[in-house]
Parts: C-alpha cells; structure tokens; sequence
C-alpha cells in the first residue's frame, strides 16, 4: 500500500478525510464534526474543501442526525414516492378525485 500512496500522494489524503468522516457518526461527537469542518474546509482538494463546506450549510440538520439517531423521515419519504408513483402511473387516466382518494387510503394505512 505504501507503494500506492507514492505514486498517488491523493489516496493518502482521501483515505484519510474517509476515517475522519467515518469517526464523525462513530463516535457521535458534535465536537468530532467541528473538527472535521475546521480541518477539511480549507483542504487545496476541492471537493473535499466543498464537501465541508455543505456540511457547514446544514450543520444543524448534520448535528440533529448525530444527536438523534433513531429519527427518521423515511415514513413520510415513503408516502411522497407512492403518491409520486401514483402519479406518474394515472397521469391522464384518473380524475383528481379518485387520485385523492387513494392518496388518502396510503395515508389512513400509515396512520393506524
């Protein structure tokens, strides 16, 4: 491997920026992510430089996923696709009021 990173100095940085992403949602540490941001913000590899940059943007929502875990959207991510699928499935052959009353059975199954 040390070859490797000889002849492209790159891997070692990239693989690098991987473990210190990876300790991030490891350990669970905001403090870990802060460092991360500071460390990988100003990196001469741009798209490491812009990859810290977007996670600077959504820090709060990149926090909130370290501090709550067991959080998730997925639910409500699923009911968007089947309305999308839906969607995409009747366009032209179903009237808006029989695509709302399917939309509403989706929901009624979810909320039980």
């Amino acid at each position: 491997m040390e070859k490797v990173y000889v002849m492209f100095p790159v891997l070692q940085v990239l693989v690098q920026f991987l473990k210190d992403f990876y300790n991030v949602f490891d350990t669970r540490s905001i403090e870990a992510l802060d460092v991360f941001i500071s460390k990988y913000i100003n990196s001469e590899i741009y798209s490491l430089a812009q990859f810290a940059n977007g996670i600077l943007d959504d820090y709060n929502a990149v926090k909130n996923s370290l501090l709550y875990p067991d959080i998730s959207n997925g639910p409500i991510e699923g009911i968007n696709s089947r309305i999308k699928m839906k969607h995409r499935r009747s366009v032209g052959r179903e009237g808006l009021e029989l695509q709302a009353s399917g939309i509403r059975l989706n929901i009624n199954y979810f909320l039980k």
